[in-house]
């Protein structure tokens, strides 16, 4: 009976010590995450007004396209103006996501295949601040993703 109650007090301390640990990376993560706004219909899109005085780092914003969809980007932490990487978004990919380019002519979406999306990304390094116009999650899966190219 003693045995019991000592596996169950180290097990119940083993468990408040990692919640501990587990709470304080994410605390630490979540003061460099996130430089995405949600709207309420599922859309995503780059918060620019977080990059309009921090041109440096619009350079920083990448998008990756694979079986995930991994957008990331990088944070000055202000006291010490070190730069971070902030944690990605990462989200799969839906098997029916949809890929759309903005007609120069007309200025209006048209859709692309992923091979060109990949294409077009591969062109500039992977940096979508200018290029990524919005996303749209469903399910916690991507299935439409807007460029402007």
């Amino acid at each position: 009976m003693k045995k019991k109650v000592l596996t169950r007090l180290a097990l119940f301390c083993c468990l408040i010590v990692g919640l501990s640990v587990f709470s304080a990376t994410q605390v630490q993560a979540h003061r460099i995450w996130r430089k995405y706004t949600k709207l309420p219909n599922g859309t995503y899109t780059i918060e620019t007004d977080y990059y309009e005085y921090k041109s440096w780092q619009k350079d920083s914003v990448k998008l990756k396209l694979g079986k995930y969809f991994v957008l990331s980007s990088s944070v000055q932490k202000k006291g010490s103006g070190r730069v971070y990487t902030s944690d990605p978004l990462k989200l799969k990919l839906s098997s029916k996501c949809k890929f759309y380019s903005i007609d120069e002519c007309t200025y209006v979406y048209k859709r692309i295949s992923k091979k060109k999306a990949k294409r077009i990304l591969k062109n500039i390094n992977g940096a979508c601040y200018y290029t990524l116009d919005k996303f749209h999650v469903k399910n916690n899966k991507v299935d439409k993703v807007y460029l402007l190219w």
